[in-house]
């Protein structure tokens, strides 16, 4: 997933990156629905190693599709030296020139890897988008955990409860395609921000226990902004890197936030084992989410940003 947003970002006009990003990581929930329906059938007919060749196949195949038709990275043929075949690629697919890192000054235009994250004046941004990811993905893993049975014993018929988690994939599909148009004309931040507080205030409602076609409008909502959330993430994160740390800088944000995977449904159980009900569950899960809009807020700006700005004279879309 880290390697596929950076190639999206490399690959992508600087004004549709949000854009492009999102259409990749809809499959990632269409993927998830898609598995959901293939077991329904798969699993009682052929048994559950089924799912694994389910799940293999399409693998396969895209790799032999990737092999031929995926191009290397550019900047990564740039910064090897191999200048004709990176200019190839770039006349192919209309990227701009390479160009050299231009914030010198800052002490990190030469460093790769993980020093890239923590070098100049990256690293509270680089210890902040940690931290959202991880409250992000506490929520999303949180909420899909233990929302069945949170509707259920809010007294919400088991069918009902059961099809909430479809249409939280499905709020999350058009949750990602939206916010991805969305950020694309009115910056990454400002929208991330505004998915972080529509999650926790659908959390809130539903936490009122309202009749059942307005749960499922806000269970949609909750959808739509926790998957939504992280692929903002992903973009505003690696617009934020330099091309020869986007991937690096992206994939420590989604490790780190593969404990929010861990503990939102261990949050979850916590709270179910210490008798809170089923409103202030919810209301615990909406907790998080105002804290990661709030960590969105302080969020510095990219100083390489600041430098593309100063250089061309012009404004350039807001992180």
């Amino acid at each position: 997933m880290p390697v596929a947003a950076a190639t999206l970002i490399e690959f992508s006009p600087v004004g549709a990156r949000a854009r492009a990003v999102a259409v990749g990581f809809a499959g990632t929930s269409v993927g998830g629905i898609v598995a959901g329906v293939l077991s329904l059938w798969l699993v009682p007919a052929y048994g559950f190693r089924a799912m694994f060749l389910a799940g293999a196949v399409p693998g396969i195949v895209l790799a032999v599709l990737m092999l031929k038709y995926l191009p290397e990275s550019p900047e990564y043929l740039s910064a090897t030296r191999r200048q004709k075949a990176a200019s190839r690629v770039r006349l192919r697919h209309r990227l701009p020139p390479y160009q050299q890192d231009t914030v010198e000054c800052d002490g990190w235009a030469d460093a790769r890897g993980y020093r890239a994250l923590f070098s100049g004046d990256r690293r509270t941004a680089t210890l902040l988008f940690w931290g959202t990811t991880l409250i992000c993905l506490l929520v999303l893993f949180g909420v899909a955990t233990w929302l069945p049975k949170l509707m259920q014993s809010a007294g919400y018929p088991l069918t009902a409860a059961l099809s909430f988690l479809l249409i939280l994939n499905f709020g999350g599909v058009v949750g990602v395609l939206a916010g991805g148009s969305v950020a694309d004309r009115y910056g990454l931040r400002r929208v991330t921000i505004i998915y972080f507080l529509c999650t926790a205030v659908a959390l809130m409602l539903l936490a009122a226990s309202p009749a059942l076609v307005w749960v499922y409008l806000l269970v949609f909502v909750a959808g739509f902004g926790t998957v939504g959330t992280q692929s903002l993430l992903n973009t505003f994160i690696g617009s934020y890197y330099p091309a020869k740390s986007r991937a690096t800088g992206i994939g420590m944000a989604l490790s780190v936030g593969r404990l929010g995977v861990i503990a939102g449904p261990t949050y979850g159980g916590f709270l179910v084992s210490a008798g809170v009900g089923p409103s202030w569950q919810l209301f615990a899960f909406a907790i998080p989410a105002v804290v990661g809009a709030t960590l969105t807020m302080l969020i510095p700006d990219s100083g390489r940003d600041k430098s593309t700005t100063r250089a061309s004279g012009g404004r350039v879309p807001e992180l």
